[in-house]
């Protein structure tokens, strides 16, 4: 019986082995068949992502288009070769670039040109150099329509205009570090001048993603100064849907009333390392920052609240002011609206009327 009983058992234990060795079998095809099921809802998902991400850009760029070609109509006398290229091409893309690269492809030689030096044939002066956006840069406008170029010829001094579009404070703050950005000013400067817009506080969030160009830059103040370091999550800023959604967060971000005198802390740290930077070339150098009212940034599909004007219009300004910054704020200085169609170009900059009136003004007022 010993022996019967030897067999049944091995029997039976082999039996109960083979149905273990065939549950393990089933539950490794099972975990390979969730793995795979897995992988394939995840691609399908990223397809559909891709896929909407592209149609969103699409519909961005027709009402682009669509906004554009209206406002030519009401303004006959400007072409579409003469405006930035349209947020298809200029803002969607998978890939994303740091300012550095930007700078080194583009800027470097846009700076050297002709048009950014007006330099009178006599005059002993000392130069002035502006900084800005598109405002500063003259956009749309003949070199000889241009805020530098009135300047110029008003106070018989060599300007540099080293204002670009889509720039802001950022882009300023990394200008002034650089060595062989001071290679283009060749005549010592005795004025420094920001034409500032409302959007410049919003510009300074939008950079550090990359929301209105492809191209990134975002500084952190560390131990008294501004040093540049990339955003959290930068990279999904590649995708338009993630582009969004980060232009919604800061938006709100921006137009919460509980922020506004955070913004404006941050304008007076942006400010503050431009001149400080500058002041290590140039020691006794003089700063105008021209505040120029604009709607110019603000967008239809959300309100822009209380906190994105009071960097504008608040009375910090003084603060400034009483640090040694020279405040020119032209909704005081110039007692006409620059806003109306009588003082703008076809999409809101302004024209070469309402750079003769700021310039005469300006060298009444400063003595420049």
């Amino acid at each position: 019986m010993g022996y019967y009983n030897r067999k049944f058992i091995k029997g039976f234990s082999d039996l109960i082995k083979g149905d273990i060795d065939s549950m393990d079998n089933n539950n490794q095809d099972k975990k390979k068949s969730i793995f795979f099921k897995i992988i394939f809802n995840l691609l399908i998902i990223s397809i559909l992502f891709v896929f909407t991400d592209f149609i969103s850009s699409l519909f961005q760029y027709k009402s682009f288009f669509k906004s554009f070609e209206d406002k030519l109509k009401q303004r006959t006398s400007y072409t579409l070769e003469e405006h930035s290229s349209p947020p298809l091409l200029y803002n969607y893309t998978w890939k994303i670039s740091p300012f550095r690269e930007y700078y080194k492809k583009y800027i470097i030689s846009e700076l050297a040109t002709l048009k950014r030096r007006i330099i009178p044939q006599k005059s002993s002066k000392k130069s002035i150099v502006i900084f800005g956006c598109s405002f500063a840069e003259g956009a749309n406008l003949k070199n000889n329509e241009t805020f530098g170029y009135k300047l110029s010829k008003i106070t018989n001094r060599p300007v540099y205009n080293l204002g670009l579009s889509g720039f802001g404070l950022s882009e300023t703050v990394f200008l002034s570090k650089l060595n062989d950005f001071y290679s283009h000013i060749k005549v010592q400067p005795e004025y420094a001048v920001y034409v500032y817009i409302p959007d410049q506080i919003r510009r300074i969030y939008a950079d550090r993603y990359g929301l209105d160009k492809n191209v990134y830059l975002n500084y952190e103040f560390k131990d008294g100064k501004l040093e540049e370091k990339n955003a959290p999550f930068l990279q999904l800023s590649r995708f338009y849907l993630f582009k969004t959604l980060f232009r919604k967060k800061i938006d709100q971000y921006i137009s919460d009333e509980k922020n506004c005198d955070k913004h404006f802390d941050l304008l007076k740290i942006y400010f503050n390392e431009i001149r400080n930077e500058l002041r290590k070339k140039y020691p006794k150098i003089k700063f105008i920052i021209i505040k120029y009212p604009s709607s110019i940034g603000e967008r239809d599909d959300v309100y822009m609240g209380h906190g994105y004007n009071y960097t504008f219009y608040t009375d910090r300004w003084k603060e400034l002011g009483e640090s040694g910054f020279i405040i020119y704020d032209l909704s005081d200085k110039i007692k006409v609206n620059l806003q109306s169609e009588e003082y703008t170009v076809f999409d809101g900059h302004p024209n070469a009327k309402a750079w003769d009136i700021i310039t005469k003004k300006l060298k009444q007022d400063i003595r420049l």
